[in-house]
């Protein structure tokens, strides 16, 4: 069983850091910013019935997919920690321990 547990606790430790590899959520709320930009560009620009740059086509669709994936993440990360937090609490009502945050990390090469 122990075994399990540290291949276990390895995979949710790769999702994390897969995850959080992601944009900060600086960098995502000017990505977000940068795309309204571009999304009302390109608005404009077919209301009028001019030509949408093929240039500005490319960066809506990049950065759409950019911010679709991080908030996809996002909805990862949220479901960990609340699966985590009721596992957290089930182990706590079993052991009568209280069990802190600890937030040190795995070597990498774990």
């Amino acid at each position: 069983m122990q075994r399990e547990v540290e291949d276990l606790s390895k995979s949710l430790w790769n999702v994390v850091n897969t995850v959080v590899k992601s944009p900060a959520q600086p960098e995502l709320k000017a990505k977000r910013e940068q795309l309204k930009v571009v999304n009302e560009s390109v608005q404009q620009l077919s209301q009028k019935g001019v030509p949408v740059p093929e240039d500005l086509e490319k960066l809506k669709k990049t950065l759409t997919e950019e911010v679709e994936k991080a908030d996809k993440e996002q909805v990862v990360l949220f479901f960990l920690r609340e699966q985590l937090s009721q596992m957290l609490a089930k182990i706590e009502a079993h052991t009568g321990l209280k069990i802190t945050h600890n937030e040190k990390e795995p070597a990498e090469d774990q």
